[in-house]
């Protein structure tokens, strides 16, 4: 089933509800942890489960399940795209440390200037939160660019503290495609929409997944006879 076949069926099961299902720890603790590897989306839960040891395709449904049932996560055909707030286990990072994130996943927390966008696109910040902290850093001399501008470097106080928080703040997909999407004013045509979504150097599929978690949970929708996707958020307000 398509990711798009599957988003009536997914929203219908949600807007009807359903009991409660119970759920071992252990098995809350896998998806998340795999989540947290994969930018918050399973793109096959049961089979990710499956590889993680749970055999029993019972459990495997009644772990997913709990998850719907509890917000924490949407379902959308095979993938599972968790939350935020659960994939980070605990306050989102903010805008500077998701930044130094960025930087901190190079070896030497350097950045090629033409990239700069484009990365941290990953860790949903748009294109102004990213000239207003690079001004910011650049202005305390804490980022310094390279004699010819190609390259963005962090001054080695604050290497060490990017590479910590590169390995704990999570480049969640659902955040990023939210950032994309404030980026062109919340509102995008669906034909436009792939050459737009590679043009930012996202994963493809994964934004897919993500557009139609935002979509079957009620923060985004298709309007019109051409399909514009549009998203009902805070940031488009």
């Amino acid at each position: 089933m398509s990711v798009r076949a599957a988003i009536t069926a997914a929203a219908l099961a949600i807007a009807a509800g359903g009991p409660v299902h119970a759920m071992d720890s252990s098995g809350h603790d896998t998806v998340l942890n795999l989540a947290r590897e994969n930018g918050c989306i399973l793109r096959d839960a049961d089979a990710a489960l499956t590889d993680a040891g749970y055999s029993d395709a019972e459990t495997r449904e009644r772990i997913i399940l709990t998850l719907v049932d509890q917000r924490k996560a949407s379902r959308i055909g095979d993938a599972l795209m968790v939350r935020g707030a659960a994939c980070q286990q605990g306050p989102k990072p903010g805008l500077r440390d998701r930044f130094l994130a960025g930087f901190g996943t190079n070896a030497d927390c350097a950045l090629a200037a033409a990239d700069l966008d484009r990365t941290m696109l990953r860790y949903a910040l748009t294109s102004q939160d990213v000239a207003l902290l690079r001004a910011e850093m650049e202005g305390g001399k804490d980022l310094i660019a390279s004699a010819d501008g190609t390259e963005l470097r962090l001054k080695p106080a604050h290497c060490e503290r990017a590479q910590d928080l590169a390995k704990t703040v999570v480049p969640d997909h659902r955040d990023a495609t939210v950032a994309f999407m404030a980026a062109h004013d919340c509102r995008i045509g669906t034909r436009d929409l792939e050459v737009e979504i590679a043009e930012a150097g996202l994963d493809p599929v994964a934004t897919e997944i993500a557009i139609e978690a935002l979509v079957t949970d009620g923060d985004a929708i298709y309007y019109g006879n051409e399909e514009t996707l549009i998203l009902l958020w805070e940031r488009c307000q």
